[in-house]
Order: structure tokens, then sequence, then C-alpha cells
């Protein structure tokens, strides 16, 4: 299925296209007066709203732009790209439909509004409208057929294949995104797809990369085929603290079989944490999580927070809070996930 993070990375392409189309007409057009240098102002400040992720901000920018040109179709495709950040997928997509029926969008535009509007149908469809994924797909042929030097539309049709359960013809898309594009976390993704078309169906793990307290540095990749419990907590979090007993007793009860668990801490202050690891001496690799960024990844909102991923990377259960019920509802996920996981 499409999960919130595929669409969160989907948007993160589409909006490094869009910078690229968007910023092009600006060094070549300098302003010649009051209107059009409040034109571009306001296109750059929409720009750089949108970098920054914020929404609201692009949009009003975007749309004070427009006002000043009309339906130009920069404006129409910043004014979409902002409201896809908001998560109106449909707005964006009538966005796109103004600019595909403007007869002064060029090629790389049209094809830019092609992708966009299918990203949007990709969020529509919400991997399991099969209707819906075809019009994206459609979109994307579109996009590569009017701009096919942009890598991108291959691995957004690539994707889109795959939730259709069309497998060699979606890792086939993905093969030609990566001739163009071999590095970066698309280029990581498109490679984890390729490997298992089943993750872009389900609920892939986030990948992250830590350094645990003692220093190694380890990813989830270190842990392939084994099933791996999340532990989202924190030292001054009294649930947090309540759970580790039943924690302990699940680790020794699952010694010698294919399973481990990665703690990650919210807190703060590193003193007080490795005091703590230190006293409550668990055996299992501690990560402080000082940036929120593996946190952000996972949409850790409450604690403890525990997320189980299978052998194959695929984020099979999750569970926010903890009482006298939630040791039992942990073994039973772990045990069920142990079973793919085991010969």
């Amino acid at each position: 299925m499409i999960t919130n993070r595929t669409r969160r990375w989907c948007f993160r392409l589409a909006t490094a296209a869009c910078l690229a189309a968007l910023a092009s007409p600006l060094s070549a057009a300098p302003a010649s007066g009051r209107d059009d240098g409040d034109f571009e102002w306001a296109l750059r400040l929409g720009l750089v709203s949108i970098e920054k992720g914020a929404g609201k901000e692009a949009l009003d920018a975007f749309e004070r732009a427009g006002k000043l040109r009309g339906d130009c179709p920069i404006c129409l495709l910043g004014a979409a790209q902002a409201h896809r950040l908001l998560g109106n997928a449909k707005k964006s997509m009538q966005l796109c439909d103004r600019v595909l029926a403007l007869d002064s969008s060029d090629d790389q535009q049209r094809a830019l509004a092609h992708n966009l509007r299918g990203l949007g149908l990709q969020k529509i469809a919400a991997g399991k409208n099969k209707k819906k994924l075809a019009e994206a797909e459609a979109d994307f042929r579109d996009a590569l057929e009017l701009d096919p030097h942009d890598p991108n539309p291959h691995y957004y049709l690539g994707v889109t294949l795959l939730l259709m359960e069309r497998d060699e013809e979606g890792t086939q898309e993905l093969e030609a995104f990566l001739d163009d594009k071999d590095t970066g976390e698309a280029a990581d993704k498109a490679r984890r797809y390729i490997e298992n078309p089943r993750r872009a169906r389900e609920n892939d793990a986030p990948t992250i990369s830590m350094t645990s307290s003692d220093g190694e540095p380890l990813s989830l990749a270190d842990f392939e085929g084994k099933v791996v419990l999340l532990d989202f907590w924190a030292t001054w979090c009294g649930p947090c603290r309540a759970a580790l007993p039943s924690l302990k007793a699940l680790n020794e009860k699952m010694a010698g079989r294919p399973f481990v668990i990665v703690a990650v801490s919210a807190d703060p202050d590193e003193a007080a944490w490795r005091k703590f690891i230190a006293e409550s001496g668990d055996e299992w690799p501690q990560y402080r999580d000082e940036d929120g960024r593996v946190r952000a990844a996972y949409a850790v909102k409450a604690y403890p927070t525990y997320v189980i991923v299978d052998h194959e990377g695929i984020v099979r259960w999750r569970k926010e809070g903890w009482g006298p019920a939630v040791p039992l509802e942990v073994e039973k996920a772990v045990q069920a996930a142990s079973e793919s996981a085991e010969p």
C-alpha cells in the first residue's frame, strides 16, 4: 500500500523537479518594473517556502504571483506543490489540469503537471483503487513522453506499476531510473523495491542510520533477516521505565532466534541517558535520537511507542503507550513476525 512515508518521498522528488523547472525562468527574465519585481519576489518566496515545508506560506506567495501575472504556468505549478504539501491532492490536481489547458505551458511544464497530477492520483488511490492507479500510470507515461530526459517519472511509474502488482514492468522502470540516478535516497528505495517488490505495496520501514551508545554505526540493514523491535522511549517517561522488565523478559525468551531490540531514546540530556542505560544494563543496542530524525521517520508522537519490523524490512505492527496488557501484545506480535523469519 502507499504509506505516508512514500507520499512524502514522492513529494520530495516532485519538489526537486519543480524547483529546477521554476528557477530557470527567473534568471532569464530579470525584473523590468515594479510589478515584475513583485512577481519575481513572490516566486522566490514561494520556492523558499516549499523548501522549508511551509505550505501555507508557499501557497500565499504563489497566489500573489498569480494575481500579478494571471494564469502563468509557473504560479499554478508552485501553488499545486503547496497544496500537495498541505495534503490537498484534489486541489493540486485541479491546478495541474489548468496548466495542461494553457497554450503557454511548454513541454517541461506540462510534464511536471502530469507528474504532480499522477502523484495526486497515487495518494487518492491509497494503494487500492486500481482505476486511479491506472490514471496515474497514464500521467507518468505522458510526462516521460514530454520530457524523456527527466528520470523521476521512471521512479513514479515504477512504484505505480508495483502497486498494481505488475512487478516485472515496475522493476524495469525503476532500473531505468537507476540508469540516470544511481545515488541518493530515491536510488536506495528503487533498489529495495527491485529486490522485493512487496515493499512498495506494504508499509516499508524507513531506512535509518544511527550510532549506538558505544559509538558503533548501525542501521536496519544490519539486521536483515531478523525481526526488529524498535522501542521509542525516554528516561523521563515513567511508563517507558515500567516497561523495561517485560522487554528484558522478552529478549531472554527470544534468545537464539532472529530477533533484536533497538532502543531509540528521545532524551535531550545525554549524561542522564548514559547514566540510566549504564545502570539498567539492557543487552540491546541503544541510540539517542538527538535531532529527532528517527522519530520523525516513524511518526512517533507518544512514549513508549513500539514498532515491529519484519525480516524483509516491512513494518508489521506498532503500539503507542503502555499498560498491563501491552507486554503480551508485544510478545504476540514479535512471535507472529518471527514465524515468517525462521526457515
